[in-house]
C-alpha cells in the first residue's frame, strides 16, 4: 500500500513511522495525555510477539482451534453424566504399540489421554491416537485393517477422538469414535459421514485376549461439526425410526451432531443414551 501510494504521490522514499513523543506542555494537560495514551496503544499493536511461554504459541488453523473445543466439551458432557476424571497426561502417540508413551507435554498442546470412572464403568479418552497395525499390537489393542493400510506395516489411522469403554466386572469392551469436522451439516451429510464410517467403523477391530481379531466392538462412529444446519445428521444405512435421530436408535451408532457450545445438549443427551445402553 505504502508503495502504490508513493508511486501515486510522487514520493520516492518510503516514510517511516515512529510512535509520537509526549512534549510537556502536552504532559500537563490530562486530555492530551489521554489522547497520546490512545495513539501510543494504537501503534504498539504492531509490536505483538508470541513466546514459548504462551499455551498457544502462534496462530492456528480454525479446524485445530475447533478440535480443542471439542475435546473441552466431550469431557464436560462426560462429567454432566456422572464420569469423574481420575486421571489425564499428555502421551506420545509416535510411540508403538497403541496408548503411546507418558512424555512431557508440548507447551503449545492440550493434555491427550484421560481416564474417567463412574460406578464401575470405566473410561478412556484418547486424542488423535495412532491405531497401528496387527504387526504392532498387543491383545486388548484396537487395530487398523483396511486394504489401504496394508502396504506399510507401520502405517495407522488416527481419529480426532478414540473412547474405549470397559466394565470392570465383564472386563467387556466398546469403542466410540468421534471426528470434528468444521463444516455444514451438507458436508458432513454428503461427503463427510460415509468416509468416517468406512475408515473407522470398517477399518478399526480390535485384538482379544487371546490374540484373535472377534466381534468389532466399535457402537459409534459420529461426524462433530459447528457450522449452522441440521442438529443431527443421520446415516443412510438405517431407517427413520432407527438412526440417530430416530425413536429406537439402534447400535452401532452412526450419524453427526452439531457441537458447539450454545448447543451442547443434544450431544450430551444422546452421549447419555448411547453409553446407557452399552452399560
Amino acid at each position: 500500500m505504502y508503495r502504490k501510494l508513493s508511486g501515486l504521490m510522487g514520493v520516492k522514499k518510503i516514510p517511516s513511522f515512529h510512535p509520537p513523543i509526549i512534549t510537556p506542555f502536552a504532559s500537563r494537560n490530562i486530555h492530551y495525555r489521554r489522547i497520546f495514551g490512545v495513539i501510543f496503544d494504537w501503534y504498539a499493536l504492531g509490536d505483538v510477539t508470541f513466546n514459548d511461554s504462551e499455551l498457544f504459541n502462534g496462530l492456528r488453523h480454525l479446524t485445530k482451534i475447533y478440535e480443542f473445543c471439542c475435546l473441552i466439551m466431550i469431557i464436560d458432557s462426560l462429567s454432566s453424566i456422572g464420569f469423574e476424571i481420575r486421571s489425564q497426561e499428555w502421551r506420545n502417540y509416535k510411540e508403538k504399540p497403541f496408548g503411546g508413551k507418558p512424555s512431557k507435554r508440548p507447551i503449545n498442546l492440550p493434555n491427550n489421554f484421560f481416564t474417567l470412572r463412574k460406578d464401575k464403568t470405566l473410561v478412556t479418552l484418547h486424542y488423535e491416537p495412532n491405531i497401528w497395525r496387527m504387526k504392532n499390537a498387543r491383545n486388548g489393542d484396537p487395530v487398523a485393517v483396511l486394504s489401504a493400510n496394508e502396504s506399510n506395516v507401520n502405517s495407522y489411522i488416527s481419529p480426532d477422538f478414540f473412547i474405549e469403554i470397559k466394565n470392570i466386572d465383564s472386563k467387556s469392551v466398546d469403542f466410540l469414535i468421534f471426528d470434528s469436522r468444521y463444516s455444514p451439516s451438507s458436508s458432513v451429510e454428503n461427503y463427510s459421514l460415509t468416509e468416517l464410517i468406512h475408515k473407522y467403523f470398517f477399518g478399526i477391530h480390535y485384538v482379544n485376549e487371546n490374540g484373535q481379531l472377534g466381534r468389532s466392538p466399535t457402537q459409534a462412529v459420529w461426524a462433530l461439526y459447528p457450522k449452522r444446519g441440521k442438529k443431527i445428521v443421520d446415516s443412510e444405512y438405517y431407517s427413520s425410526e432407527h438412526s440417530l435421530s430416530g425413536s429406537m436408535p439402534l447400535l452401532p451408532s452412526l450419524g453427526g451432531i452439531n457441537l458447539r457450545p450454545s448447543k451442547l445438549s443434544v450431544f450430551q443427551n444422546k452421549l447419555a443414551l448411547l453409553i446407557g445402553k452399552l452399560t
